[in-house]
């Protein structure tokens, strides 16, 4: 609980800016639903911090992915930013975090290929698990610039790429899918 309130909350409240989301109305006793969503998973954590994200198949995580995913999102009130946001920080080189541009943007894409509907709203598991198919695509199409640039500047590959698609949401995404 320490450690949620410590690690987890001023990263949320700083970094991820969600101070009006994980208000006690909003998400009552969330720090400590997270902890214990971190309590009951440190086996599958466990693991997965030793994954990178573009070196595994990913479909032999999927049922992890999208529970851990949904149940991170329950825990804080329904939230899927702060889920794949919790995750990052848990596991960074295997959980890509998202935010409301990047995913507006992903959706557009995802919609596309797999010719689904989704709401940007309305986002669950499967959905963070298509993200993180796409997100494993681009990191492996690039893999050599990614990796200068995760050198270069001490971050994942998954929060390089995260960057490049906060800075290129104000661009269409699909640019970067075509591959042009």
């Amino acid at each position: 609980e320490q450690d949620v309130d410590r690690v987890i909350k001023r990263f949320l409240i700083g970094w991820g800016r969600m101070q009006r989301i994980l208000g006690e109305k909003r998400a009552p006793e969330w720090k400590n639903k997270i902890a214990n969503q971190i309590r009951s998973n440190s086996q599958k954590f466990d693991d997965l911090k030793t994954k990178d994200l573009s070196d595994v198949e990913l479909g032999n995580f999927e049922s992890d992915i999208k529970d851990l995913f949904e149940s991170f999102k329950k825990a804080l009130g329904d939230t899927w930013v702060g889920a794949a946001k919790v995750l990052h920080l848990i596991c960074p080189n295997f959980f890509p975090p998202w935010d409301n541009k990047i995913a507006g943007a992903v959706i557009e894409e995802i919609k596309r290929k797999y010719k689904t509907k989704l709401k940007v709203e309305k986002l669950s598991g499967e959905d963070y698990y298509r993200f993180m198919q796409e997100i494993q695509n681009f990191i492996r199409k690039y893999e050599g610039l990614l990796s200068d640039l995760a050198s270069k500047y001490e971050k994942s590959r998954v929060k390089i790429v995260d960057d490049c698609f906060w800075y290129a949401t104000q661009r269409p995404l699909l640019l970067f899918f075509e591959g042009k």
